[in-house]
């Protein structure tokens, strides 16, 4: 006779079971799909970046790109020359404005005959010229980027872009001294800082 009153109960108990499982899914449905959101939002942020990135490569930007290659490959060259010579960059951008007829300035149209004129001779010129009208004419455009409204290149943007630039790949600590213990930590180094 007790059983068959703890019957009653028991069935109860078990319906309760069932709702708190199924309220337990629910949540744990609940909390998963919030991760999974904030998880493909930052996915998408992720893809944006990556596809801003990539689009010189895949739209029709591909000349841009080829410009602005050439113009690091310059600039490059050029920091070799002032380095392998001991020129201070003002100076290099005096000798550059001077034999391309820039009138203080770099004449972008003058490059080519202003790179022949430096002495000693830049050991990546003829790759730089290069062979074809086409190729020396890549050279211009792509130094004319640098160039203000009025045509030429300032020294001020010269020697800007002249400068060496470093960027951080990792999370970096500057400490007070060179030893990393005992030295208190001055400032931490973002990525792509």
């Amino acid at each position: 006779e007790m059983l068959e009153q703890l019957k009653p109960l028991q069935e109860e108990i078990n319906e309760q079971r069932q709702q708190a499982n199924l309220r337990e899914h629910k949540f744990v449905a609940m909390c998963l799909m919030q991760e999974a959101t904030e998880m493909f939002a930052a996915l998408d942020e992720k893809i944006k970046l990556m596809s801003e990135a990539a689009e010189p490569l895949v739209s029709g930007k591909g000349e841009d790109l080829l410009l602005q290659e050439h113009l690091g490959q310059l600039l490059d060259s050029l920091r070799r020359h002032a380095s392998s010579t001991s020129k201070e960059a003002a100076t290099l951008f005096k000798e550059l404005a001077a034999a391309s007829g820039g009138d203080g300035k770099i004449a972008p149209q003058g490059l080519p005959a202003a790179l022949r004129s430096l002495k000693p001779e830049l050991p990546e010129l003829a790759a730089l010229l290069g062979t074809t009208p086409e190729d020396e004419k890549l050279l211009v455009d792509s130094f004319a980027r640098l160039a203000s409204e009025a045509g030429s290149v300032a020294e001020e943007m010269f020697l800007d872009r002249l400068k060496a630039r470093y960027m951080c790949v990792a999370v970096v600590s500057v400490t007070e001294k060179l030893e990393f213990q005992d030295s208190a930590t001055v400032r931490k180094l973002e990525l792509h800082e």
